[in-house]
């Protein structure tokens, strides 16, 4: 069994399950985005963390991923995931120069962070995209192994928590 955190093997599971449906749909990779919400990390285990900051995640069909963070000073905490990271301008600063067809996840069932500005940057490099987010709201639903471990441990501090309240500790 790995050492790494339960969120980083949850996320490896996770682009695993990603590229095999990249595979099914014969694109060149998928480009996950995030500001607010929680794409990125259930894909790369890291989290922007504060309001002014973004992450891309760059999923290749077959190869290695690359995390795009907004800021430089950010850089060395996302390299925790275990993935090249690099500090971007725009989310599609990510993506090869040769990538034509990508699946696009940048919404969920609650929120669409699909901005203008994004769709006109692909425009403007070739590239047509196809949207993951049905595909991720239906893998969503099932949780990995990882995630069960990780949901189990975090009952468990707030059951600590809870009695060390009841108690009165502090």
């Amino acid at each position: 069994m790995s050492t790494a955190p339960i969120e980083l093997r949850a996320a490896a599971v996770r682009r695993d399950q990603l590229r095999a449906h990249l595979g099914e749909l014969g694109i060149d990779g998928a480009l996950v985005h995030s500001r607010r919400r929680s794409a990125v990390t259930w894909l790369s285990g890291y989290s922007p963390g504060f309001i002014s900051n973004s992450a891309t995640l760059w999923v290749p069909a077959d190869g290695e991923p690359v995390l795009g963070v907004a800021f430089p000073f950010e850089v060395d905490r996302a390299r925790r995931t275990g993935l090249r990271t690099v500090a971007i301008d725009s989310p599609p600063d990510v993506l090869p120069g040769h990538v034509r067809r990508i699946g696009l996840l940048a919404r969920d069932l609650a929120v669409d962070e699909t901005t203008p500005d994004l769709l006109r940057d692909l425009a403007r490099r070739g590239v047509h995209h196809v949207d993951l987010a049905p595909w991720s709201n239906e893998v969503r639903e099932v949780k990995t192994a990882e995630e069960i471990a990780a949901l189990t441990a975090a009952a468990q501090i707030g059951d600590l928590a809870l009695c060390a309240a009841a108690r009165g500790d502090r």
